[in-house]
């Protein structure tokens, strides 16, 4: 037999239970906008990640191997691998020289041009560089010689360049009268070379002409102007 009570639920009643039962029920609604903000975070993290990991990777791809290397560097590992490619072209071991010889290493400039000259006795382009070369390593005599040589293969108005050359190498030897000659052979195949004239005014200054010098000096004056030893040279002279 049941011995509940229970008492008769007005409508005033049976509202104030439903707000009571409104005010404790669980409310999704914040947990809702809660999970939406850590949602919205965690894309946002994921995404800076995503361009901060490709930044990475297109640095990765596009910077240099060495943040060291140089210019001359590149050059000479392309003419090396030129070379590897084709070892018996003569015009990429002149480059392949050249390049040593730009970068002071003569030993190598050496090997590579007397190669290339080997290949092609009859270049005076060789020739020259590889004056360049000996001289370089203060192998002054066979400097001269291929300076010389060079001279003789260039054609008319073109051979002022290798005998300046062998007339400054004569210079660096302490050999003057050999110097004079070549310098003024450099001369008379183009007379408008000032650095020609300013070799010759030097060495007609050492010789005690100091006329001849300033005549030099003067016409170097005109080709070059703003050169300031030749400024300083013009000025000793004319004292």
């Amino acid at each position: 037999m049941d011995t509940t009570i229970t008492t008769p639920i007005t409508k005033e009643g049976r509202q104030a239970m439903k707000e009571e039962a409104a005010i404790h029920l669980p409310s999704t609604e914040g947990r809702n906008d809660m999970a939406s903000k850590i949602l919205n975070v965690a894309i946002g993290i994921a995404l800076a990640a995503l361009l901060v990991t490709g930044g990475i990777l297109v640095y990765m791809h596009f910077r240099p191997s060495n943040q060291n290397v140089t210019a001359m560097d590149r050059t000479l590992e392309k003419w090396q691998q030129a070379v590897n490619d084709d070892p018996g072209n003569s015009l990429l071991r002149a480059n392949l020289g050249a390049t040593y010889l730009d970068m002071g290493n003569y030993d190598e400039a050496i090997k590579e041009l007397q190669f290339a000259l080997d290949q092609e006795p009859g270049s005076f382009t060789y020739m020259f560089r590889l004056g360049f070369a000996y001289r370089g390593n203060e192998n002054y005599e066979q400097a001269v010689e291929m300076f010389k040589s060079s001279a003789d293969g260039t054609p008319a108005s073109e051979k002022y360049p290798a005998l300046f050359e062998a007339a400054n190498t004569y210079m660096m030897m302490g050999d003057v009268a050999s110097a004079k000659d070549y310098v003024q052979q450099s001369i008379a195949d183009n007379d408008m070379i000032w650095n020609s004239r300013f070799l010759l005014g030097q060495i007609l200054e050492q010789e005690g002409d100091k006329a001849g010098a300033k005549e030099q000096y003067e016409v170097a004056k005109k080709f070059n102007p703003n050169d300031p030893a030749l400024q300083e040279a013009l000025q000793r002279v004319s004292s």
